[in-house]
């Protein structure tokens, strides 16, 4: 999202695909691990019982050990794209 002289912010969010509905959001000035990992511990926070599938693309926040292992502890399936 661009705003004021050039400036860049960048939204992660997760949206429930049944109704629409935005789970969690959360914006930085950086697209970065940080940022996806707030989104999704926000969303989990809301909603600790859901067993979602979570659709990403295949960027580094995605692919990371880390992410890899959250997600798996809270049960959550992930889904990526394919590659270009």
């Amino acid at each position: 999202l661009q705003y004021g002289k050039g400036q860049k912010a960048y939204l992660s969010a997760l949206k429930d695909l049944y109704d629409g509905t935005v789970i969690a959001y959360k914006i930085s000035k950086n697209n970065d691990y940080a940022l996806v990992m707030e989104t999704l511990k926000e969303a989990l926070k809301q909603n600790p019982k859901a067993t979602p599938i979570l659709h990403s693309d295949r960027g580094s926040q995605y692919t990371s050990k880390q992410y890899r292992q959250i997600t798996t502890e809270a049960g959550i399936t992930r889904s990526m794209s394919r590659v270009g």
